[in-house]
């Protein structure tokens, strides 16, 4: 799983992102340092997992065709659910890393409420491998049902989810060909994250 799980040999991929958003943040003037975040099949599943554990560092974000979530299901283990996981990482012979995630729901519920947009194309219907915690098997199903589930879950915490999806029509898995939906999408959430800054 590598970085799609938040996890790294040296650093874990998302303290990595956090620090080069911090040294970016230098050269800005909005004196916010949240950041938008997107990626594309594996690229999406790291999006929706750093987006589900740092909310607060995301003003809006965009998966992309992936084909694994993070379902906000405590019943499934992370990195495919909200529950936790504990293992241990062989990186080489010699190189371990023991690794040991308790995610906390209410990251989740943040995330929900933040603009969050699942990107897919209409013909991105490859039968995906069953994972834990997931529903659907097409790209374009586990999208719309984690969509839902992330709303749902900001509904019962007492907020209005604002995760929509996107389906783009005569489009695969392309990440060239969704590029356009993503960049619309950051058009789209753009006034709102400005309203937000202080």
């Amino acid at each position: 799983g590598g970085y799609r799980g938040l996890v790294g040999r040296h650093i874990d991929a998302d303290e990595l992102v956090i620090r080069l958003a911090e040294k970016y943040d230098a050269f800005t003037t909005t004196k916010d340092n949240r950041i938008l975040l997107t990626g594309h099949s594996a690229g999406g599943q790291f999006t929706c997992r750093f987006l589900v554990r740092h909310p607060n560092h995301i003003a809006a974000a965009v998966v992309g065709s992936a084909g694994r979530f993070s379902f906000p299901n405590q019943s499934a283990n992370w990195p495919y659910g909200a529950g936790p996981t504990k293992g241990t990482i062989r990186w080489s012979e010699t190189e371990t890393r023991d690794i040991d995630v308790q995610p906390n729901l209410n990251t989740w519920a943040e995330a929900a409420a933040l603009p969050v947009f699942a990107v897919v194309g209409a013909d991105d219907l490859e039968p995906q491998p069953k994972r834990p915690g997931h529903r659907g098997t097409t790209r374009v199903e586990l999208a719309q049902s984690w969509i839902e589930d992330m709303n749902e879950l900001a509904a019962e915490r007492g907020t209005t989810g604002n995760a929509r999806i996107v389906v783009v029509p005569g489009n695969g898995h392309n990440g060239a060909g969704l590029a356009t939906a993503a960049q619309n999408a950051f058009i789209q959430a753009r006034r709102a994250w400005q309203r937000t800054i202080k």
